[in-house]
């Protein structure tokens, strides 16, 4: 029974919200034939940690959302406002400013690495960028669930229910941001290593994990079936998965790493 939350325990409730983020990477790495440099993906990771705190702090601190817009307030929405500024909140104030924190990252920083230099990278630094997004806000999450443990009455177990129910949350969440990151690293990939319409593809990048993202958190917000949510999930699984076996497959066959890039000039 938890009536107080010591150092120990507040490791240990780190540790179990870490522990999909450790598997994830355990996996990239392992089955990547060509790793790249640790320092570049800690890098990473590190970026999308402090845009996504830059994030937090506009939204806010600065326009101070929270404050404001209904969805964040006591305001009683029925109807058509509940869905249509639920849509708004999920669609543009989450999930566009979250995905762009790990666009910005890859645009302005990996793909301008000389070792970003095969379709598979951008996989793999795509899904450390949203690692870095997804550690940062488990992190919060995490603070405010052991605050709330911490300053309940001694003897009951006010707060644990929502420190254990943050911490599952965090399983699903975590990968997800990490599979919007591995979708968005394939269109960067797919813009560079080919002879396409690079803009198309840069759009892409940012259009489709904002898409995901957004409907991921619609159907929490809104409360609809839980059908829908795995659905999603599901596919998203597929899909990043799917991607990385079929650009490990094509790695395997190769004995260098280098690709020749067009379109971009890094």
């Amino acid at each position: 029974m938890l009536t107080n939350m010591s150092i120990l325990g507040s490791s240990i409730a780190h540790f179990f919200v870490l522990i999909p983020g450790i598997v994830i990477v355990f996996l990239l790495l392992k089955y990547d034939k060509f790793p790249e440099p640790k320092g570049l993906l800690i890098t990473t990771i590190l970026l999308a940690f402090a845009g996504t705190t830059i994030f937090g702090t506009v939204k806010y601190d600065i326009l101070r959302i929270h404050e404001w817009y209904p969805t964040y307030t006591d305001v009683e929405l029925n109807g058509f406002n509940f869905y249509f500024l639920n849509f708004i909140d999920a669609y543009i104030l989450v999930a566009f400013g979250e995905e762009l924190v790990k666009y910005l990252v890859i645009l302005l920083f990996c793909i301008r690495l000389k070792e970003f230099n095969e379709p598979l990278d951008g996989l793999i630094y795509g899904g450390m960028a949203g690692l870095g997004f997804a550690l940062e806000e488990a992190f919060a999450y995490i603070g405010s669930a052991i605050s709330a443990v911490a300053a309940a009455d001694p003897g009951t177990t006010e707060g644990a229910g929502e420190l254990i129910s943050t911490i599952m949350g965090r399983w699903t969440a975590i990968p997800a941001h990490v599979f919007f990151g591995i979708i968005m690293g394939s269109f960067f990939s797919y813009a560079i290593f080919n002879r396409v319409n690079k803009y198309l593809f840069l759009f892409l990048a940012i259009f489709i994990p904002t898409i995901l993202h957004g409907t991921y958190d619609y159907i929490l917000f809104v409360d609809l079936p839980n059908i829908l949510f795995l659905f999603l999930y599901a596919g998203m699984l597929a899909w990043a998965v799917g991607m990385f076996v079929h650009y490990r497959g094509l790695q395997r066959l190769k004995s260098s790493e280098s690709e020749r890039k067009y379109n971009l000039n890094y």
